[in-house]
């Protein structure tokens, strides 16, 4: 099989999902294990796949690192792709808009990122692709800086309604403050029929949202231990607010989206490897 892709809408799915799937995913971090060659205290190794963007077989750059004397893999950002600059998640994102979301040349899209080489890769196969950062509290939504970034908040979008066939965000949702207000302003500015992917981090035994901060008076009250996150704006990093669970996809569906689910992606051919990658996907 090239690609396996199941689609879940409940945690009661997912648990059957594991049951059915356990003795294939054993065997399949078997083969992934045994084809990766590390020598001595090497970070990093190849691994032959396809890559979908390129559009062809690569050797894939894999990457560990040491935490308290144990080697950790990141397989979901990771499995780079040397012809695009591409990781496993990134790849699959592409991959996925093809498959998913009924896109032509002059397809409308906005990517929830701009300075990453993942927008880079989609303007160039979408021309009418918009991509935007979040710049800070100094910048209204639609402005642009002085490098050409665009500014934009997910909770107030510039955009007008209807504007777009395809919404993508990757890693952004748990960082805004009212993630329900955000999904509000992706569905308005969606188009009829229109797509929305996204990820963010997802605990996937958890039908409830994991919430470690909240904004109290204008104050952050963190709930949790305050974790924070990579971002190629801020290089202190974003912090998390939110885990998502699948009650998640009611919300979707509650704001107005036709249908909600998790898309589980897993393929060894196109270097989808490790646990299944999790997107989120609503259809207007």
């Amino acid at each position: 099989m090239s690609i396996r892709l199941n689609r879940l809408r409940s945690l009661d799915e997912f648990h059957d999902y594991c049951h059915r799937y356990a003795t294939q995913m054993e065997a399949h971090f078997a083969r992934v294990n045994d084809a990766l060659e590390w020598v001595d205290d090497q970070n990093q190794t190849r691994f032959k796949a396809f890559s979908y963007p390129a559009g062809r077989k690569v050797q894939m750059i894999v990457n560990r690192q040491q935490v308290e004397g144990r080697w950790i893999r990141n397989d979901r950002e990771s499995f780079v792709c040397p012809k695009t600059g591409l990781n496993n998640r990134m790849r699959a994102s592409i991959h996925l808009m093809d498959l998913v979301a009924d896109l032509y040349p002059d397809s409308r899209i906005y990517l929830t990122e701009q300075v990453t080489s993942l927008f880079r890769a989609v303007q160039r196969q979408y021309p009418d692709c918009v991509g935007s950062e979040y710049l800070g509290e100094n910048f209204s939504p639609g402005m642009v800086n002085a490098e050409g970034v665009r500014h934009e908040d997910l909770e107030r979008l510039s955009f007008a309604d209807q504007s777009f066939d395809l919404v993508m965000s990757f890693d952004v949702l748990e960082h805004v403050v009212d993630a329900h207000r955000s999904m509000q302003e992706v569905f308005r500015c969606l188009d009829g029929g229109g797509t929305f992917i996204w990820t963010a981090p997802f605990d996937s035994g958890r039908k409830q949202n994991t919430v470690r901060a909240v904004v109290q008076d204008g104050e952050i009250v963190h709930l949790m231990p305050p974790e924070y996150h990579g971002d190629p704006m801020k290089p202190d990093g974003v912090l998390c607010f939110r885990y998502f669970g699948w009650d998640v996809l009611d919300h979707l569906r509650n704001i107005g989206f036709q249908d909600a689910y998790v898309l589980l992606v897993h393929s060894e051919l196109y270097g989808y490897v490790g646990r299944p990658l999790s997107f989120f996907v609503a259809k207007k």
